[in-house]
């Protein structure tokens, strides 16, 4: 299962946001990830 945001500001910065689970149906295994990403114009 999988999970994610976006937000972008009219002036070009953006925050992406994810998380992902892994083992649904499975007694014995379980996987939690994130990740995070925040963009930042330059120019």
């Amino acid at each position: 299962m999988e999970l994610g945001l976006s937000i972008q500001t009219p002036f070009g910065q953006s925050l992406d946001l994810s998380s992902s689970y892994d083992g649904i149906g499975v007694s014995d295994y379980q996987a939690i990830s994130g990740q995070a990403a925040v963009r930042l114009p330059l120019n």
